[in-house]
């Protein structure tokens, strides 16, 4: 039986939102901070180091070279393997907030001090969905080949056939072939997201309340909370999507913030040169980005997270049903 209300869920956020003893404007606001100044720092610090490799050059500078270009990677590393972390600790801080319990700094911190069963959740939970893409790049290829779609992609690669039907040492990629494969796969892209997202859309709703199945059990283990999930979202999963949809202002507001993010791209494909350096038009537009997100977890990020773990709640604790008792032949219900 459905026993999720939209409206009641959001109601529920909003005075647990305003019930809190601490504002969590100021918790959203410090965990969107932190987040923000971390990736304006490594994209800084990838600016610096870009700019220091393509100054370096020749065999004397080899050495130095690779120093610079695995500093870059192992910056890029932890980053990507610290933030998810954190935003664990937001899950967390968020469930408190929907259950009226006192949520305070340290819980965004608990993702790195419960690292090791959060770390086994993210990483079985991402080995499902790359499984999942895997699974989805043979048919998306296929169906590409099978339509004239393909065609461009096969006069793109002529000239390369060529140089292996001569049997040349050397195959040449120019830029101009480049760019044309580039632009002919695009549509293979798309049915691989077509593919993706049909196939993954199952998954991700069985998994959709899993961050807080886990820290509601810890020492249960991510398999557990893995299950767990998939057992509660039983029969709602299509609550949980009519309720990700009314929020869509928020997740386009987030579309177009990325599109931010790669504004100098864009523009230039479409033709418009920004009046300064690629590197420094991309920093710039990243910072933009990162302001907006910034702007946006403060207004919004509070009411979509605390209502989706209301929802955990009500799944987890639904509404008891009267009882029964028999009169004669006759069930009645109190």
């Amino acid at each position: 039986m459905e026993f999720l209300n939209l409206r009641d869920l959001k109601a529920q956020a909003r005075d647990a939102l305003s019930d809190a003893r601490q504002d969590p404007r100021k918790l959203v606001l410090i965990h969107a901070g932190v987040s923000a100044v971390v990736l304006l720092l490594l994209t800084a610090a990838d600016f610096v180091l870009d700019s220091q490799i393509a100054g370096t050059g020749g065999l004397g500078g080899m050495g130095y070279r690779t120093v610079l270009s695995a500093a870059q990677t192992l910056l890029q590393t932890l980053v990507s393997l610290a933030l998810p972390f954190w935003e664990m600790g937001y899950f967390l801080a968020a469930w408190k907030l929907a259950r009226r319990e006192e949520a305070g700094v340290a819980d965004l911190t608990q993702g790195f001090r419960r690292a090791g069963p959060v770390a086994r959740f993210l990483v079985i939970k991402a080995l499902i969905f790359l499984a999942l893409g895997f699974l989805c790049f043979y048919p998306s290829m296929s169906l590409f080949l099978m339509t004239p779609l393909s065609r461009p992609l096969t006069e793109a690669l002529e000239p390369m056939m060529e140089q292996m039907s001569l049997l040349q040492e050397e195959i040449v990629l120019d830029d101009a072939t480049l760019a044309a494969v580039t632009q002919a796969i695009v549509p293979m892209v798309g049915i691989f997201g077509v593919v993706y997202l049909a196939v993954c859309a199952p998954f991700f709703y069985r998994f959709r309340v899993a961050e807080f199945a886990l820290w509601e059990n810890p020492q249960a283990g991510a398999l557990a909370a893995l299950r767990r999930s998939g057992n509660l979202t039983r029969g709602h999963r299509m609550t949980l999507f009519r309720l990700d949809l009314s929020f869509w202002w928020y997740y386009l507001a987030q579309l177009a913030l990325a599109l931010v993010a790669y504004a100098d791209t864009i523009l230039s494909a479409l033709g418009v040169t920004l009046p300064v350096p690629g590197g420094l038009a991309f920093f710039l537009c990243y910072c933009l980005y990162l302001a907006g997100q910034v702007v946006l977890f403060y207004l919004a990020k509070n009411y979509v997270t605390v209502t989706l773990a209301r929802a955990y709640e009500a799944l987890r604790q639904p509404p008891q049903q009267p009882p029964m008792v028999q009169r004669g032949n006759v069930p009645w219900t109190y």
